[in-house]
């Protein structure tokens, strides 16, 4: 095994090193004292790595940095902390850490964290796709799943949820360098500083791990200050789903409005809505009123083209999932009105004047009080 040892105390590098040939003489052994040599050796593509020990208080780079910065470099690298301290121990696990040392280590312990090394190198997942021509479709309706090019559906599993979180916001920010202080103050606006720095590099960490089988369609970069999520030849769902809205214009033709049927109907729920944060509001907010906009147009074209189920369907979808929009009662009770069904046009205004007064205490608008009235004195 190719190894890499990093410790600032030089004692420390003979100890392991000592160690390591005693676990195997076949062991090739780099050791640095310093983070930035360290660095530098494991950039060069000549000095294949499979494994790093590093300590977790370097003087010149933190531990977890170090270990984000490795992880750029290649994320197949496995990393194994080591500590002097067994407060900086609880931290690795609870950060999703797996392999780290107490020092002063003992033989049987740092075979231990070789033996799940191996055994986790020597189960890798072969890449999902051969290469970046092919394309892979992310889907984020449901949880998050990768389809590649043959069909096959992968459920991609985190370490820990906020590494899931992290990765969908570098995802929804694709197209822009998200910098450390926009991801502090997003999903660690409560923490100490050190401390939540020490749990985005281990974030960032996880994340470039859990995408290694997709490295030739998704590349988490280190930026000046920040990172960018590059994507090549990469489909999401939900962007999809919204391009084909977008593009649908605004003239509907009986082609077009099939397929918008389909498109409307594929709408499964708000974005993200497992999402514990709030940043997705926005963009749920502009899905929403997409969707609603676009339905409104349909079932507008449903109604000039006398298919007036379909555009009472249309309008009562909407109502499931926005009750108290006062605009879609009225156009309902305009559909019902218009098919001369007298008890739905009823039905409906009531259900108006209960909805809102349950939910808001308040009254419909009187515009719509007013349509009804004059509608019901042409009744009699």
């Amino acid at each position: 095994m190719n190894i890499v040892a990093v410790d600032d105390e030089q004692l420390a590098l003979d100890y392991i090193k000592a160690l390591l040939i005693r676990d195997n003489p076949n062991h090739h052994i780099q050791c640095f004292s310093s983070a930035t040599e360290a660095l530098q050796f494991l950039k060069d593509k000549d000095n294949a790595t499979e494994t790093v020990f590093l300590d977790m208080e370097m003087p010149d780079m933190q531990g977890l940095k170090l270990a984000e910065e490795i992880s750029a470099i290649n994320s197949e690298i496995d990393i194994v902390f080591v500590t002097g301290h067994r407060e900086f121990a609880v931290e690795a696990f609870e950060l999703g850490v797996k392999d780290y040392l107490i020092k002063p280590m003992n033989f049987e312990r740092l075979t231990k964290a070789l033996s799940r090394v191996k055994e986790r190198q020597d189960n890798l997942p072969e890449p999902a796709l051969e290469s970046s021509e092919h394309k892979l479709h992310i889907l984020l309706k449901n949880g998050i799943s990768i389809t590649d090019q043959s069909g096959t559906n992968n459920e991609i599993r985190w370490r820990t949820g906020k590494a899931k979180e992290v990765f969908l916001y570098l995802l929804h920010y694709q197209k822009r360098t998200v910098s450390k202080a926009e991801i502090l103050e997003v999903f660690w606006t409560d923490y100490p500083i050190e401390k939540a720095f020490s749990q985005l590099y281990t974030i960032i960490y996880h994340i470039r791990k859990t995408l290694q089988p997709y490295k030739d369609h998704l590349h988490l970069m280190n930026m000046d200050e920040g990172y960018r999520l590059v994507t090549s030849n990469v489909t999401i769902d939900v962007l999809e789903w919204k391009q084909i809205l977008r593009n649908s214009g605004d003239t509907i033709t009986k082609d077009l409005a099939n397929h918008l049927q389909q498109t409307l109907n594929s709408y499964e729920g708000d974005y993200l809505t497992y999402s514990n944060f709030l940043w997705p509001e926005e963009e749920r907010t502009q899905q929403q009123a997409l969707w609603r906009d676009k339905s409104i147009k349909l079932a507008a074209y449903f109604e000039t083209n006398n298919s007036l189920e379909d555009a009472v369907q249309l309008y009562q979808k909407v109502l499931h999932r926005h009750p108290l929009d006062e605009d879609i009662h009225l156009l309902l009770m305009k559909l019902y009105a218009k098919n001369k069904q007298t008890g739905s046009v009823n039905d409906q205004f009531q259900k108006l004047l209960s909805t809102l007064k349950d939910e808001l205490g308040v009254s419909p608008d009187p515009g719509i009080i007013k349509w009804y009235e004059q509608w019901l004195n042409r009744q009699s």
